[in-house]
C-alpha cells in the first residue's frame, strides 16, 4: 500500500503567469489557446495554471528568451 503523500500543485492566475514570464496577459492567452501551454478551466471564465505545468513550459524555451519581472524592484 502506498503511503506517500501526494503533493499538491499550486495553480496560478493569467496575470500570475504573465508576471512570472516577463509576457503580457494576451500572450498568455495566445500560448493557451494554442496548446503551448495548459491550463485548467474552472468555471466559465477562470483558468489556472499549475505550477507544474509553467516549469514544464519554461524548460522548452532558452533562457534567454525570458525578460526580466516587470516591477523595477531588485
Amino acid at each position: 500500500m502506498d503511503t506517500s503523500t501526494p503533493t499538491v500543485d499550486a495553480l496560478l492566475r493569467k496575470q500570475q503567469v504573465a508576471e512570472l514570464l516577463g509576457i503580457s496577459v494576451s500572450h498568455v492567452n495566445r500560448l493557451l489557446a494554442a496548446g503551448t501551454l495548459r491550463g485548467l478551466k474552472l468555471g466559465a471564465r477562470s483558468v489556472r495554471v499549475a505550477q507544474s505545468e509553467l516549469a514544464r513550459f519554461r524548460s522548452t524555451i532558452p533562457q534567454a528568451a525570458f525578460r526580466a519581472p516587470r516591477g523595477g524592484r531588485a
